[in-house]
């Protein structure tokens, strides 16, 4: 597949990324995420630059790095295969020996630098304010902790308890969420001015998450939390196309296929001092 790759297909694609990350920068949608995670990490952080690319990065890539990057990190090693369905087990496994075993496995990625990109300092809180197609956005950001800390169960709680939250005259859809990955973690909430400024929106948001903190969380706000996020959960495990999708997600993250009973577990047994 590699070999088949030449300048004018590597001139097309880079064409196609230009034309969507200049779609993104339009709309907006996308890109202020991109401009949060650069301000959040330092300059050698690999979030700190988003996947799909930067005008200059772009421009300069060369087909030999190209091959070279699909050499290093596109085989069996660094893949996930799930099948879901209704299969028959051994016949499944017999087919997928037939069609992929002698292809290469090349080497697992995963432990190669990670602890040391965790510990990069980092700046703890930025926030900005965007445009999009829907009219300004207010976004607050912290660095959080990355996917499998104990903490990550009670910040998605966090997070669908600020969603929540009763919102004071010229704000409007508040959205609480994080983005936890084996790297480190997000915790966003974005917001948008209704009736009035955007400089006044933004004092007001402040205002009431101030008074969040000083009169605390309560345990019927924590209660529905967890019952929204069970629910979430066991939903995606209904369709078979989410389920497939979780079943690699778990075993990525977590080292284990069906993790989801777990996570349930963990986010249940989360108090409101968490």
């Amino acid at each position: 597949m590699v070999d088949g790759i030449d300048e004018a297909d590597l001139s097309n694609q880079r064409d196609v990324i230009h034309a969507e990350r200049l779609g993104h920068r339009v709309r907006g949608t996308s890109h202020y995420s991109a401009v949060i995670s650069r301000g959040l990490r330092s300059s050698t952080h690999p979030q700190n630059w988003p996947v799909i690319g930067l005008d200059d990065t772009l421009n300069g890539v060369t087909r030999p790095e190209v091959m070279a990057f699909v050499d290093a990190w596109v085989h069996p090693g660094n893949a996930t295969l799930v099948i879901a369905g209704d299969v028959d087990a051994p016949n499944t496994h017999a087919l997928v020996r037939k069609w992929f075993e002698e292809i290469p496995a090349g080497s697992h990625f995963r432990g190669n630098h990670i602890d040391a990109f965790r510990h990069l300092p980092t700046p703890e809180f930025r926030r900005r304010i965007f445009i999009d197609e829907q009219g300004p956005k207010i976004v607050l950001a912290w660095n959080t902790v990355p996917i499998g800390h104990p903490d990550e169960a009670a910040l998605d709680l966090l997070a669908g308890m600020i969603s929540e939250l009763d919102l004071p005259p010229g704000v409007d859809g508040l959205q609480a969420m994080t983005d936890n990955t084996i790297l480190g973690g997000e915790f966003r909430i974005v917001a948008q001015p209704s009736g009035t400024s955007v400089r006044r929106a933004h004092r007001k948001l402040r205002q009431m998450l101030r008074r969040l903190s000083r009169s605390g969380l309560d345990e019927e706000m924590l209660l529905n939390a967890k019952l929204r996020w069970q629910s979430k959960a066991i939903r995606a495990t209904e369709d078979i196309n989410d389920r497939a999708l979780l079943l690699s997600f778990c075993l990525d993250s977590y080292g284990e296929a069906d993790c989801i009973q777990e996570q349930i577990q963990r986010h249940m047994s989360v108090k409101i001092d968490d």
